[in-house]
């Protein structure tokens, strides 16, 4: 895979960030207990383990610094990403995954 990504600083208290993935395989994806227990070459959804295509994916972030008493830092953030599957995932009629994806929320202390 690779993972570029960017930090952006607009104010010393501020970061945004972006970042994607884009993640190929090296080797067939295979789901190791349909070849133990049934002998089937097929990927994880049962499809053509000779895709190597695993998806890419879109990151972004937000971060901010908030100073408190006694040299406290408050830090609060979120980050999402989405991933739009490959055809690595797809299943027996060529059918791809739905897209993922997910969002946080983060708080922290620095002390």
């Amino acid at each position: 895979y690779i993972n570029p990504t960017m930090l952006v600083r607009p104010k010393k208290w501020l970061d945004l960030k972006a970042g994607m993935v884009i993640a190929q395989s090296t080797a067939d994806v295979v789901d190791p207990l349909r070849i133990a227990t049934q002998g089937a070459y097929v990927n994880y959804r049962g499809g053509d383990p000779h895709r190597h295509d695993l998806g890419e994916e879109v990151d972004l972030g937000i971060e901010a610094r908030v100073p408190l008493e006694y040299k406290l830092m408050l830090q609060l953030g979120a980050q999402g990403g989405v991933l739009f599957p490959g055809g690595a995932l797809a299943d027996a009629m060529g059918a791809g995954m739905k897209t993922p994806w997910l969002a946080v929320g983060r708080a922290g202390l620095q002390f």
